[in-house]
């Protein structure tokens, strides 16, 4: 036999052999598989599931031109969109350490297991040393030691705080997103929902501030200006008493400088006592007619002034377009169905 077919031989797999010795520890095989499943099953029941809540907030820049900085003035200024610093700025004070404490505080979370709070043995003991094992005021807390325990305590909640947060902005956006995970569905939605809620009443609280603050400066100037004018009207005032001539009918448009300010005052009562003498036949007249429709029976509708209000017009308007979905409606629903119901409904209301 050469050396060739040595090698052949040897590097060659006894498949048959394989299977045969496979057979022969069956038991063991499956016995290693049962065991690994057992391990995994075991493994993956003891992991608690995440529950991931996210909010999405949209920063727009809403001040005006009295509201901004007086470094501002004289810029460009754009009323929609802020730059990329000032986003960022808002991303750090929404998951600044101030924020997450008082969502920490509001909510009590301190009193949970998954944020650092006691257990079943650690509140008996403080019950039996009588110490209030939910006492997170330092302001009532007389004792030193109680007064660390609650630090370390507020330290170590927030430390699990900040490690379920993320608070990020989306890149080319203004758009601010809060992520915060946690083993309560209900929780991670709760807390989502106290940041954002929290950093627009701030946002809310500094907007009326400002704009108390321009309102501030802006009221002297106003008032200065204001005692300009009454100062400027009067001495118009007294010129033209002084002239006996008075300013130009501005309802004609005609400007006549060397009449006498008795003849312009009698002239503009004359005026005025026509008008009001026209407008006054002129409103009879409507009563007239109406009272007439009244007492005749007669619809409303044929009164020229119901014809033509405004809001008569988008009422009959809305009826038309009620109508028109009803009919439209009544090839393919019953009269019972909710739509056709509301629909009727908000007929009969308009």
């Amino acid at each position: 036999m050469s050396a060739h077919e040595v090698l052949t031989r040897d590097d060659d797999i006894d498949v048959i052999g394989l299977f045969a010795a496979l057979k022969r520890k069956w038991w063991l095989i499956m016995l290693v598989t049962i065991i690994a499943a057992v391990g995994l099953f075991m493994s993956l029941s003891a992991v608690s599931p995440r529950y991931l809540s996210e909010a999405r907030i949209a920063i727009l820049n809403n001040e005006s031109s009295f509201t901004r900085s007086i470094r501002d003035t004289g810029q460009q200024f754009n009323n929609e969109r802020l730059g990329e610093q000032a986003v960022l700025t808002q991303v750090e004070i929404i998951s600044s350490d101030k924020a997450a404490l008082r969502v920490i505080d509001d909510l009590e979370l301190m009193k949970l297991k998954e944020f650092g709070g006691k257990g079943f043995f650690d509140r008996l003991i403080d019950g039996l040393l009588g110490k209030d094992p939910d006492n997170f005021d330092l302001d009532a807390t007389t004792d030193e030691g109680e007064k660390r325990d609650i630090m370390k305590r507020r330290d170590s909640a927030l430390s699990k705080f900040k490690d379920k947060l993320d608070v990020y902005a989306v890149e080319k956006t203004t758009i601010i997103v809060i992520e915060f995970w946690s083993h309560d569905p209900d929780l991670a939605q709760k807390i989502v929902k106290g940041l954002s809620e929290n950093y627009i009443a701030r946002q809310v609280d500094s907007k009326n501030q400002e704009n108390l603050e321009a309102a501030g400066w802006l009221d002297p100037k106003i008032e200065e200006f204001e005692e300009r004018i009454r100062l400027a009207e009067t001495a118009v005032a007294n010129f033209r008493a002084d002239s006996d001539i008075f300013a130009s009918n501005t309802a004609s448009g005609e400007n006549n400088g060397n009449g006498l300010l008795a003849t312009q005052q009698l002239s503009e009562v004359s005026t005025e006592l026509s008008r009001l003498k026209a407008a006054r036949s002129s409103a009879q007249a409507k009563v007239a007619s109406i009272r007439a429709a009244l007492d005749s029976g007669a619809s409303l509708d044929v009164i020229p002034e119901v014809i033509d209000s405004r809001l008569i017009q988008n009422l009959r308007e809305r009826e038309a377009t009620l109508r028109a979905q009803i009919s439209d409606l009544n090839t393919t629903l019953l009269p019972n169905h909710p739509r056709m119901q509301a629909l009727n409904s908000q007929l009969e209301d308009l």
